[in-house]
């Protein structure tokens, strides 16, 4: 399940960062933006948020709303990307995970995979009542849903 919200989140940020992005470069494809890892995706979704931090003094809160729930983002594809590049080891105890870097034991319980789903959780809905009261972005959301069913239209069925 938490891959399930992690890749919501994804999607928001693309497309969330694609409609910024095409303030200033209208002809941008979704796949462009879509293509990048996530951590370039999310350095350029708060690249596109420096723009409003010399407006409107009221977006203070929503722009500090946004980039904590960027942090939190962050932080969960950190957790998951030292899972999902883990170094897996059988034991008599069942699997075990190593960083593949420091070799490091990593845990993973269900009720630490429950916690992160519900910070995603969180991200998603701080993003969904965040982003469009940038203005400009008001009918991000109704927009998400549209451009990414457009997007997959027919790529679940096979080619005869």
């Amino acid at each position: 399940m938490f891959q399930v919200v992690f890749a919501d989140i994804v999607c928001r940020v693309a497309v969330y960062t694609l409609l910024l992005r095409r303030e200033q470069e209208p002809a941008l494809d979704f796949n462009t933006v879509f293509r990048q890892d996530f951590k370039h995706l999310l350095n350029d979704f708060k690249r596109q948020l420096r723009r409003f931090d010399d407006g409107d003094p009221q977006l203070r809160l929503v722009l500090e709303e946004i980039r904590d729930a960027c942090a939190t983002a962050s932080r969960l594809s950190k957790w998951r990307n030292d899972r999902v590049h883990a170094r897996v080891l059988w034991s008599e105890d069942g699997y075990r995970l190593y960083d593949w870097r420091t070799g490091a034991p990593l845990q993973i319980t269900s009720e630490q995979a429950e916690q992160m789903i519900q910070e995603g959780v969180g991200v998603i809905a701080a993003l969904e009542t965040s982003v469009p009261e940038l203005g400009r972005l008001r009918s991000a959301n109704s927009w998400v849903e549209k451009e990414l069913a457009e997007i997959f239209a027919g790529q679940g069925e096979s080619e005869e």
